[in-house]
């Protein structure tokens, strides 16, 4: 299966936790057999913060081969959309994982691709749709499925999206990065993260989730 997980966003250099999300699914999707590409999106020419698989295609809109880069004061909708295109035409993903909204909206609604996409929620709904324009919205009720982190996100997603087919998968955390705080005899509950390893030592679990929610597409 082809998986394209598609950003939109800045990434040179850029340590964003969406950033780093996508580096452990690219590497979780690639032990799992899956064939994985990235799309992103940024002005500067250069490698992204976090890292990919080796064997991962991976597209940035603004320098596209064989494309004349685009300024950012010049990226609209109508010059996007065939950089987005030739990706899709190159890779021929099964599937699309969206991880903004707004990468939401030109897939859904800017390509109006009839490739399954899955959208990411990767923050609080109401802080997220509160002040959405309403056609990001209206766009992302057409995705296969909607991702939330957590049961209560779902509720407050509803109040916005009129949607059925949302799922909840939490971010992924390592036990072995974890211990017992201090104070735990008295508050067993309590943990304390220990040292993070490098991203793609710890990419393993990051996609597991996805493997479920991505059974069923119409």
């Amino acid at each position: 299966m082809n998986l394209l997980l598609a950003d939109l966003h800045k990434f040179v250099g850029y340590s964003g936790g969406i950033e780093h999300v996508l580096s452990r699914m690219a590497f979780a999707m690639k032990e799992k057999g899956y064939h994985v590409s990235v799309v992103m999106a940024d002005e500067k020419e250069g490698s992204s913060f976090y890292p990919f698989p080796e064997d991962c295609h991976f597209y940035n809109l603004f320098h596209m081969a064989g494309l004349k880069p685009v300024r950012m004061s010049s990226l609209g909708k109508g010059l996007r959309e065939p950089q987005l295109e030739r990706v899709l035409a190159l890779e021929k993903p099964d599937v699309i994982i969206s991880f903004r909204e707004p990468t939401g909206r030109l897939l859904l609604e800017g390509l109006d691709t009839k490739v399954p996409v899955i959208s990411m929620l990767h923050n609080d709904p109401d802080e997220i749709f509160a002040h959405a324009p309403s056609g990001e919205m209206r766009a992302l009720e057409k995705s296969a499925r909607i991702q939330a982190l957590m049961p209560s996100f779902i509720e407050k997603a509803e109040k916005y999206l009129r949607y059925d087919r949302f799922v909840y998968i939490p971010n992924a955390v390592h036990s072995c990065h974890l211990r017992p705080a201090r104070n735990s005899a008295q508050s067993p509950h309590h943990y304390q993260c220990g040292p993070h390893h490098r991203p793609h030592q710890e990419a393993a679990p990051a996609g597991g989730g996805f493997c479920q929610s991505g059974k069923g597409f119409p």
